[in-house]
């Protein structure tokens, strides 16, 4: 039998894949993995708040085209930790890689999301890409 913490580990493991692959697929459905309004802290320390999801579509395909110019395809994620926060919040922390289509890395970098829901519904409300974690 696993542990409560394993479970949510799993669940939110599968949710950052799905996360992952549909900001290359399908910018709308990404976004409807936000709730409104969110908000992120960037690298360099400046705080993005995004009111809709219309809002959210143009910021995330605007940081898509930048990072499909550097070549990148897919993210893989390293390093996946999760701290519970109550019944239907957690904390996700994880290493994402910037992968080109032959597998090799563009960069990496270490990001924090605070997630609200449960099985099924996660959704990110706030996140945090640590600043000094990006790495070529």
């Amino acid at each position: 039998m696993s542990s409560p913490t394993a479970d949510l580990r799993t669940q939110l493991n599968g949710f950052f894949e799905r996360y992952a692959q549909t900001f290359h697929e399908q910018m709308g459905t990404f976004c409807g993995l936000y709730v409104y309004p969110c908000s992120t802290v960037r690298l360099d320390g400046s705080v993005q708040v995004l009111l809709t999801q219309p809002e959210a579509v143009q910021f995330f395909s605007e940081a898509r085209l930048k990072y499909e110019a550097e070549g990148c395809v897919r993210w893989d994620i390293h390093h996946f930790d999760v701290v519970p926060l109550g019944t239907h919040s957690a904390a996700a922390t994880l290493e994402w890689q910037m992968l080109r289509a032959d597998g090799s890395r563009i960069r990496s970098w270490r990001q924090t999301y605070n997630v609200l829901g449960g099985a099924g519904a996660w959704k990110v409300l706030h996140s945090t890409l640590h600043r000094g974690s990006e790495s070529s």
